[in-house]
């Protein structure tokens, strides 16, 4: 049995090549071991040969739907700043039953904690104003001022999973942290984790079409990567060519944003729009765009402006490939091979 919290596109083919029996990737559900272990031993006990016993395979095997958690009552803060990753994180959540309340930076953040009682806050790092890190600190300076206060966990929403980052989350006073691009298996995880006094275990009555569609090979492309996106398309439903327009406008807002800051040498500026298009871009697998626009990042931190003025037309190349191909496809039907 592998367990790995680094998953890579030949791992499969490796490990049946040197007869492992499963295969899962981290974060892990709790149920998840149990049933691959029941799964390789039932087969070993018949006699049965069974390709590599993976999370797949389990959904396959479950008979009737898959558990889901529902929360009753839980108010969740969400700081964030890109409108696309506010629209698919709150989609997300809702559709746990949370009630969601989005802040746009640590500021407004930390205002609505003074106001009001919060059960959750996905506090995300790099925001305007103020930024994740010091609207953690200002939150925890409220909480030592007043002991007797319970005061909600706060998620790090951040886009880097590098441990360096992990350790600065968690330093910084964060009690988690939640990467970015949003995975619906993480989510349940900070849910379950933190709010499990909130949770009930439900037939999750949409799985019978997600197994399906998630064992069928999905159409290869080099600028699009079809899973997260037709992910995204089954969850917004009939809204998701409003939200995919939403999407490539605020790209192209942050592509001007990053012009405008290159000609100004604002490398403040440049850091927030690329991390902006970066975050989102990734969200929706655009995995060239994010790409990019991580080294754009990069550069304005590093203060190298000369660069980031040579990689921008290869930004906004990526960012306009991006567009076209998410915008042929909301007409389309699912992109399955």
């Amino acid at each position: 049995m592998f367990v790995t919290s680094f998953p890579r596109k030949e791992d499969r083919r490796n490990l049946q090549s040197l007869a492992l029996n499963g295969y899962l990737e981290k974060p892990t559900h709790p149920f998840e071991l149990p049933l691959v272990l029941s799964l390789i031993w039932n087969a070993k006990q018949s006699k049965h040969e069974i390709p590599l016993v993976t999370r797949h395979t389990i959904q396959e095997s479950i008979a009737g739907p898959r558990k889901k958690p529902m929360l009753t009552n839980a108010q969740i803060l969400l700081a964030e700043d890109n409108p696309i990753n506010i629209n698919v994180a709150t989609e997300m959540l809702e559709g746990y039953g949370c009630t969601v309340t989005p802040a746009g930076n640590g500021l407004e953040a930390l205002a609505l904690t003074k106001l009001r009682d919060f059960d959750l806050i996905f506090m995300d790092c790099l925001m305007p104003e103020m930024d994740g890190f010091e609207a953690t600190a200002e939150i925890r300076k409220l909480q030592e001022k007043e002991p007797d206060q319970e005061y909600p966990p706060i998620i790090a929403f951040t886009a880097n999973a590098m441990k360096s980052d992990r350790e600065k989350c968690l330093n910084a006073g964060m009690d988690d942290y939640i990467s970015k691009p949003v995975s619906q298996v993480a989510l349940e995880n900070i849910l379950i984790k933190w709010l499990d006094h909130k949770v009930e275990m439900v037939d999750d009555i949409s799985n019978e079409s997600q197994v399906q569609s998630t064992s069928e090979p999905l159409e290869k492309s080099e600028i699009l990567d079809f899973e997260p996106f037709n992910q995204l398309k089954k969850m917004f439903g009939d809204r998701f060519p409003d939200t995919i327009e939403q999407h490539t406008q605020n790209a192209l807002g942050n592509i001007n944003r990053a012009e405008s800051a290159i000609l100004q040498e604002d490398l403040g500026l440049l850091e927030l729009a690329a991390h902006s298009i970066k975050g989102a871009s990734a969200q929706f697998g655009a995995k060239p765009l994010s790409k990019v626009s991580l080294k754009m990042e990069s550069l304005a931190k590093e203060g190298n402006l000369d660069e980031a003025k040579t990689l921008f037309s290869e930004l906004k190349i990526a960012q306009q490939k991006a567009a076209k191909i998410m915008l042929q496809q909301i007409e389309e039907p699912l992109a399955e091979a």
